[in-house]
């Protein structure tokens, strides 16, 4: 049906053709079923194999088939199209279908949990960024932003949201297929504590969303709330727990329970002044400093932010910091090693 279109259309320019095709599979392809997309593909991929048609045309047209193909859980056909995609780029060194390849091997490399594959993946966009026009960054940035979070470099990660989000805001794309972006920077920002920020924008960006996006929406400020709830609840517990331990002089047992919840909780700075005290009542005081370092430099690394004073405190009456307060947290890169 679509050959018969493009033919009625009176189209004898391969390359027009090919653009007809990728605006039917870009504004069309939510609306057809696997066999209409695989009609579509097969005219461009005959077309691209045919002479006339420009490699720019080809390089748009390409990963717009692999990720419907991907979309469609077509193992072997988005295999072949990357392949098809990857020669082109090896050609005729476009940037665009470059960056659109990486996106694509990015996820690919997450599924597979292939780490060191992503990170290469990671600095090729950023490098290519630049070459890149603002509509096709979001892609890239989400892409990267998903690498990140896995890695649990939330921070970063959120850095790459924002950005991706000021795109999304200055070409005016609808709120409705900037959601998806919302949600993983909500997570980010549950993963790093901010719970009241992370749940605040899930409950303002729902109101935008309908259908199956806004049970989504819901799904996850629920499963949210009750996260921080249980959070909550359990870092309570734990503390009690703990005062009543060291209140009667059991400072071994404290300890012990301090450091199981931070294994489940290593975020939790309570909890690293509840191990601080014990550590304290124990005579430990090497090791206050060392866990007051490590909870630094996780804080530093994670939240861009350093430890709040009654940590600091905690930490000065074990006598192993200066009255003034505490050297700012220095990574290795920055200390030259």
């Amino acid at each position: 049906m679509h050959q018969r279109l493009l033919d009625e259309a009176g189209w004898p320019d391969p390359n027009a053709r090919m653009l007809a095709l990728k605006l039917l599979l870009d504004y069309r392809g939510q609306q057809l079923d696997l066999g209409r997309i695989e009609q579509l593909i097969a005219i461009g991929h005959e077309l691209a194999a045919g002479p006339g048609v420009n490699p720019t045309w080809q390089g748009r047209w390409w990963p717009l088939a692999l990720q419907n193909r991907e979309w469609f859980g077509n193992a072997t056909g988005t295999a072949q199209a990357l392949q098809h995609a990857q020669g082109l780029a090896q050609r005729h060194m476009l940037p665009r279908l470059r960056f659109e390849l990486a996106c694509v091997e990015m996820s690919a490399a997450l599924k597979a949990a292939d780490l060191p594959l992503a990170h290469r993946l990671l600095r090729d966009l950023d490098a290519l960024r630049p070459a890149i026009r603002p509509g096709r960054l979001p892609h890239g940035l989400r892409a990267q932003a998903l690498y990140l979070a896995v890695r649990g470099e939330f921070a970063a990660a959120l850095q790459r949201l924002d950005l991706l989000l000021t795109v999304c805001a200055d070409m005016e794309i609808s709120p409705r297929f900037v959601g998806p972006y919302h949600v993983l920077r909500a997570d980010c920002l549950l993963a790093l504590d901010r719970h009241q920020e992370g749940l605040a924008l899930l409950q303002q960006q729902a109101k935008g969303q309908w259908g199956p996006q806004r049970v989504l929406f819901d799904a996850r400020i629920a499963m949210h709330t009750a996260r921080s709830r249980l959070a909550m609840a359990h870092e309570s517990l734990v503390q009690v727990q703990l005062e009543r331990l060291l209140a009667h002089g059991a400072a071994d047992a404290a300890l012990r329970t301090a450091r199981q919840a931070l294994v489940h909780d290593p975020m939790s700075e309570p909890l690293h002044r509840a191990l601080m005290r014990a550590l304290l009542h124990l005579g430990e005081r090497a090791e206050v400093l060392q866990t007051f370092r490590r909870l630094q430099a996780l804080r530093a690394e994670r939240l861009g932010i350093e430890p709040t004073a009654q940590t600091q405190a905690l930490a000065r009456e074990a006598g192993m910091l200066a009255p003034g307060g505490v050297a700012p947290y220095r990574s290795a890169n920055d200390r030259g090693l």
